[in-house]
């Protein structure tokens, strides 16, 4: 390998480790964000026959829930029901 060749794959793996890292960044912050939003709408996940929910509101039929196969699935469903996606 010559050193150019050497060179543009060092930079080559330099950027796709940097790609990592902004991802892994913009999970965490995409994480958080889900939990601050279950603590500062008091909702505790519950479990509901095979699968976890997060419920906004009184009860399953007035409320709007989340649901998902753990806590952070559930909470995930109810962040995209509530911004329409």
């Amino acid at each position: 390998m010559d050193k150019q060749s050497a060179i543009e794959l060092l930079c080559s793996q330099e950027q796709f480790h940097n790609e990592q890292i902004f991802e892994m960044k913009r999970q965490q912050v995409f994480e958080n964000q889900i939990w601050q939003m279950l603590g500062s709408l008091n909702i505790v996940p519950f479990k509901d026959g095979n699968q976890w929910c997060c419920l906004y509101g009184k009860d399953l039929m007035s409320g709007i829930a989340g649901f998902g196969d753990t806590p952070y699935l559930a909470a995930v469903d109810l962040y995209n029901i509530l911004n329409g996606q």
